[in-house]
């Protein structure tokens, strides 16, 4: 049995970013997109990157993570929630490990 995942509204007056990423190991390509919406579901802004030189799925997440965020403050959203695969992005960024992967703590 499978369950379906269904898009849930943000608490007025905050907004829900979206993100997600795909990337392509043979040309370590990636896309990445977001979408902003209000309280009502309506699309408040949409946005793509095309992204070169990604070297794996991770950082292919972590990049969309980046621009997904950079894409709230620069469309001068203030109170935003964001959902996406971003768990794994922060758990990297304050590890206390040493990482020898391409994205590791800075």
């Amino acid at each position: 049995m499978q369950s379906t995942v269904r898009w849930s509204p943000p608490v007025h007056p905050l907004v829900k970013m979206n993100f997600d990423a795909g990337f392509r190991l043979g040309t370590l390509e990636s896309r990445s997109g977001a979408v902003v919406r209000d309280n009502e579901g309506m699309v408040l802004s949409p946005c793509v990157h095309f992204n070169a030189n990604v070297p794996d799925s991770f950082a292919a997440e972590a990049l969309a993570c980046f621009q997904a965020l950079s894409f709230v403050r620069d469309m001068d959203f203030h109170a935003v929630e964001v959902e996406g695969d971003w768990w794994t992005v922060l758990l990297k960024l304050v590890a206390t490990k040493i990482d020898s992967s391409h994205i590791s703590p800075m």
